[in-house]
């Protein structure tokens, strides 16, 4: 798990600051979609690690927030899906 989160922190790293994610819808999903990936891998090391330790209440706002996040990026990620495709079958 540690390991897994680590890589895709470092992609996630690396390619938000060494190339132009911002320049087309595509880059922009790829960010979304790791950074969603990476957010599994640190809730699991988080979860694995000091959940039990934790308080019951603490627990569920981390769940809430974890799987808040998840919504926002699924949705986000649809939104990007829909304009990418709209925009293909335009140009046919």
């Amino acid at each position: 798990m540690l390991v897994s989160a680590a890589a895709f922190i470092v992609f996630l790293g690396l390619y938000l600051t060494m190339s132009n994610w911002r320049a087309t819808p595509i880059g922009r999903y790829i960010a979304a979609f790791i950074a969603l990936i990476a957010t599994v891998f640190i809730y699991l090391v988080v979860v694995t690690f000091t959940m039990p330790d934790l308080t019951v209440y603490t627990r569920l706002v981390i769940r809430l927030g974890v799987f808040g996040t998840f919504a926002i990026f699924g949705w986000w990620l649809i939104g990007i899906l829909v304009r990418i495709q709209i925009r293909e079958r335009r140009r046919r």
